[in-house]
């Protein structure tokens, strides 16, 4: 737990993070304010508070390849607040994972062989876990709340991955979805999931 200064100008706050450099990525907001954010060269997961208070929980990977630039550790693209737990892709180890905040403790799902590089999270209405792939094969994968995985191929664009996805209802949701030159956006029912992408 550290303490965090803050300066305002005009209508932004600023909260400059301690050194060395958290590299924050990918943000979620909780309903007392304050806010979630992956830290790529720690590694781990922070969570700020207004006031400024700053407390850093460790991730269970790190980086294993050479590209330590900005100081990157790992690939953390996605943050969602789940099943009590603050749940965030882990690119480079194609894994999902879930950090306790009472505790600490980690929950590793691995999603290498189905869905491998897990990209960015949504909370559907039904209370399930969605994440993108950036995968060769076009894909998104749903954890269930008794923590299993099923995986869906999407039919969209030859040579498109799935980026975003959000949900607007039970019936309603949209996935983003790009390839290095192009990119289209998706609509379609999540409670057909099963034949229904």
């Amino acid at each position: 737990v550290s303490s965090v200064s803050n300066s305002t100008f005009g209508a932004m706050t600023e909260f400059p993070l301690p050194a060395p450099l958290r590299w924050p990525n990918a943000i979620a907001a909780a309903t007392d304010g304050s806010v979630w954010f992956g830290e790529q060269s720690v590694p781990g997961v922070g969570h700020l508070f207004q006031n400024g208070t700053l407390v850093e929980y460790p991730w269970p990977y790190a980086h294993r390849g050479t590209d330590t630039s900005c100081g990157y550790q790992v690939g953390i693209w996605g943050v969602a607040l789940w099943n009590g737990e603050v749940w965030g892709t882990n690119f480079d180890e194609s894994a999902l994972i879930g950090v306790n905040p009472n505790t600490g403790a980690a929950t590793v799902l691995n999603v290498s062989s189905s869905a491998p590089q897990p990209y960015t999270l949504a909370v559907s209405p039904d209370g399930s876990l969605w994440f993108t792939s950036l995968s060769t094969k076009a894909v998104l994968g749903r954890v269930f709340q008794n923590l299993t995985v099923a995986v869906y191929p999407v039919t969209i664009e030859r040579g498109f991955a799935t980026a975003q996805i959000d949900f607007v209802s039970p019936t309603l949701a949209y996935v983003a979805a790009l390839n290095a030159s192009a990119g289209a956006v998706y609509s379609f029912n999540p409670s057909a999931a099963g034949g229904m992408i």
